[in-house]
């Protein structure tokens, strides 16, 4: 009697980008809820502007330390999807203690380790998603875009549902959307055998590698740039006497706008370069900060929020390949972590002095001041793409 066949290539490869999808839309259930009604929820329980700032800064700055080491952790020993498991549940502990902590001590601890336990998610799932295209040839766009579904639905639901975004609603979101994201990386399987395990030594050589370190310059220039629209836009809404349909149509069109790109920014890459695209997506993000230095009316605010899923798409997409290009596939979590890490620092200095200036000058000045920083990134960026075409291949 013949044994059976092994599985379809094409099956398995449909299967595991159908549940890294899957994993980044779990994931994005609660970023839809702490991206634009975090600072809301913490204003309810009564911190100032000033305050709120350091709070939000709280989880990129442990994106500064964990990412980097938890993916160094990953490409050791027992692969990315296990070590996201673990924290996962680890978060779940922690936003409990944000949501429901009886004391400021408490939601101060819970958001901490919620934050450290977070940090780690995206890289370690991008660093699985630069495995399946460089391994199975899977469209990157095309499995991200989950994430972005993901994003919309909770953004999106809860503005309209709730107009006047109730702390309640936000808080038993955030509890919900996490418990989901944690049982479904336990019974996903993302895991994989890690390649021959890196030294630490091989990160030192790493960041000596040309063009790395302006990448990460470039990531965290943006990422600061980026923090008075990520953690005060829906206080800026209010502050312009506009309510929660405002914020919710805005990531509508916003993140719609980004699945649709998703569906061809891997072409632009491959017809483009990577470094180029990521230089457009910066250029794009530093003139919407100052077209936000000046709008007033909601028809603005809305005809400024296609940009950002245009932007936001270039800069994930053309970045994720620039770090496929420079780091080695035995690298790939700790590249990832390094990104993230990059990213976080910009985004902790950005939410303390964006909440230090909109709460001096108001949200006009923290845009502009935010213009400012996108044009730095920009110059960077563009200096990046001078140094080679980068088409999306990975280094060995």
């Amino acid at each position: 009697m013949r044994p059976a066949p092994p599985p379809a290539p094409c099956a398995a490869r449909g299967s595991a980008a159908a549940r890294l999808g899957g994993a980044y839309c779990a994931y994005f259930l609660s970023v839809g809820l702490t991206v634009p009604y975090f600072a809301v929820f913490l204003r309810w329980r009564g911190y100032d502007l000033s305050a709120i700032g350091w709070m939000l800064a709280l989880a990129p700055a442990m994106r500064v330390l964990v990412p980097p080491s938890l993916g160094f952790l990953a490409d050791r020993s027992r692969g990315a999807g296990f070590w996201g498991a673990v924290a996962a549940w680890s978060a779940v502990a922690g936003i409990a203690g944000v949501v429901f902590g009886p004391s400021p001590w408490v939601v101060l601890l819970g958001l901490a380790l919620y934050s450290a336990a977070t940090a780690p998610a995206i890289p370690l799932l991008d660093a699985t998603l630069l495995r399946e295209a460089r391994e199975q040839g899977a469209p990157m766009g095309r499995i991200r875009l989950w994430g972005s579904v993901g994003f919309l639905l909770t953004s999106c639901g809860l503005g309209f549902a709730f107009p006047g975004m109730p702390a309640a609603a936000i808080g038993w979101g955030l509890a919900g959307a996490t418990v989901l994201f944690a049982v479904y990386l336990s019974v996903s399987r993302l895991d994989e055998e890690p390649p021959v395990p890196p030294q630490l030594e091989d990160v030192g050589v790493l960041l000596r590698g040309p063009g790395v370190l302006l990448l990460l310059g470039a990531v965290f220039l943006n990422r600061a740039a980026s923090s008075p629209y990520n953690g005060f836009y829906t206080l800026f809404v209010q502050d312009l006497g506009l309510g929660g349909d405002v914020v919710a149509l805005n990531w509508a069109l916003a993140v719609t706008t980004e699945c649709v790109a998703m569906l061809f920014m891997d072409r632009a890459v491959l017809r483009f370069g990577a470094p180029a695209v990521f230089a457009f997506g910066c250029a794009l993000e530093a003139a919407r900060w100052f077209a936000h230095a000046f709008v007033t009316t909601r028809a603005e605010l809305l005809m400024l929020s296609p940009f950002h899923g245009l932007a936001f798409c270039a800069l994930f997409l053309g970045g994720a390949r620039c770090f496929a290009h420079l780091v080695p596939a035995r690298l790939r979590a700790t590249g990832q972590g390094l990104n993230a890490a990059a990213s976080g620092l910009g985004a902790t200095v950005g939410y303390v002095a964006g909440g230090r200036i909109y709460e001096a000058f108001g949200g006009a000045a923290a845009f502009a001041a935010a213009g400012v920083v996108g044009v730095a990134c920009t110059l960077g960026a563009l200096q990046l793409a001078r140094g080679g075409p980068m088409r999306g291949s990975e280094s060995a």
